[in-house]
């Protein structure tokens, strides 16, 4: 999250350890601040196979939890293509 754009105002409040299609990572739910100096939602999962890893993002400006509800069921869907 520290090398999204203003990354460096985000503010990691929890991160889970998670699974998706097989694959272990983290699930981080933060919150930053845009270009604007708006609060925002950041929400990250990262998934790590053997030599690769898959990430998924989502920023929201408003309705945090709403969206983070939204966030967390896209990301349960992710499946690789094998």
């Amino acid at each position: 999250m520290q090398k999204f754009p203003n990354g460096k105002k985000t503010k990691i409040e929890k991160v889970s350890t998670i699974e998706i299609d097989g694959l272990t990572g983290y699930e981080v739910i933060g919150t930053g601040e845009n270009e604007k100096g708006q609060k925002e939602l950041v929400y990250e999962v990262m998934l790590f196979s053997n030599s690769s890893y898959y990430t998924i993002i989502g920023i929201s400006p408003t309705q945090f939890d709403s969206y983070l509800q939204v966030y967390k069921s896209i990301a349960k869907t992710f499946e690789r293509k094998l």
